[in-house]
């Protein structure tokens, strides 16, 4: 709550900035990365989910944040335009989801409405053997137990950097195999059948997330290798598909993921880090495999954050970036 209500405030001074700064924006050849990882229908189903919140955004919030970046301009791409750099509109912008939840299939409609692509990022560890996300599990777990915000927060900060197996035993051995039972359709993953069906649609683009949602930076070489090949195998034998894009969990990368990634054939990676994407025609490959994303928020007026996206450097990107270490999945 304190950091929504301190980016808020932030949003609002960024839109007073001088209009002056607002032209010199739109000499910029900027490409725009937006991510969302959950979409509700209303704001009552966000709240009564009993799954970790997430942005909370609801179907209706996305459609204005389309509107809002259509009015400024922008043109919605997908992984292939961008790699095709020099094709890109001077103010391009690219809609993920992370993840792979089912409420995905809930933006399909606006997607067909409005022609605009979406790449989802899937980890297939949960739809092999159909089970929530291993922060669902905790949460709502942690939740029932008594725990308050700041220690399930604290607690989750701390496990996100351990292997998959070191948190599935910390859950299991507190709360039994159960704790990982799906729940509804709001904390389930998408199925197989959904995600073969996704994968012939032609706005949706399907981009590694790796096998189990690990965070890479923390593991061995062979624990990265294992989570990204996995993740690789799934998509070649079920999708027949190769993955050239991959979304690192909860954004946590360093060079020498990078380089691995770089390495095993990937083009495109994204992080969380709130900035824009410039000068693509002259990026190295450690670049392209370190794109920043803008965390959109349900919760949050979606004019004033769609305003302050829309500028190179605000107070909200650079409080998303100071504390771009706070748990996100």
């Amino acid at each position: 709550m304190m950091k929504s209500t301190i980016l808020s405030t932030a949003e609002r001074i960024d839109t007073l900035l001088p209009a002056s700064l607002g032209r010199q924006t739109n000499k910029l050849r900027r490409l725009v990365i937006l991510l969302v990882h959950s979409l509700y229908h209303h704001e009552n189903e966000a709240d009564n989910a009993g799954v970790y919140p997430h942005e909370q955004m609801t179907v209706d919030k996305l459609r204005q944040f389309f509107d809002n970046f259509l009015e400024m301009g922008y043109t919605f791409v997908s992984p292939d335009e961008v790699l095709a750099v020099s094709h890109l509109p001077d103010k391009a912008v690219m809609l993920t989801f992370d993840d792979g939840y089912h409420n995905f299939v809930r933006v399909l409609p606006l997607l067909h409405e409005y022609q605009i692509p979406a790449t989802c990022f899937i980890c297939p560890g949960y739809i092999e053997a159909p089970k929530s996300f291993w922060w669902d599990a905790f949460y709502r777990n942690a939740r029932a137990s008594g725990a308050g915000d700041a220690s399930v927060s604290r607690q989750m900060g701390l496990l996100r950097k351990k292997s998959f197996d070191q948190i599935y035993r910390f859950i299991t051995d507190r709360w039994g195999k159960q704790a990982f039972d799906i729940t509804s359709d709001l904390d389930r993953p998408l199925t197989l059948q959904e995600l073969q069906y996704l994968a012939r649609e032609p706005l949706v683009f399907l981009g590694n997330h790796t096998f189990h949602h690990t965070a890479l930076p923390f593991q061995d070489e062979a624990t990265i290798r294992k989570e990204i090949c996995s993740a690789e195998a799934f998509f070649e034998q079920e999708l027949q598909q190769k993955p050239r894009v991959i979304s690192y969990p909860n954004g946590d990368y360093a060079d020498f993921v990078t380089t691995l990634c770089a390495d095993l054939g990937y083009e495109l990676g994204m992080t969380i880090d709130a900035r824009w994407n410039t000068d693509l025609e002259h990026a190295s490959s450690s670049q392209l495999l370190s794109l920043g994303r803008f965390m959109l928020s349900g919760r949050r007026d979606v004019k004033r954050q769609a305003k302050s996206i829309n500028l190179p450097s605000s107070i909200s990107s650079t409080i998303r970036r100071l504390k771009k270490h706070k748990y996100s999945v």
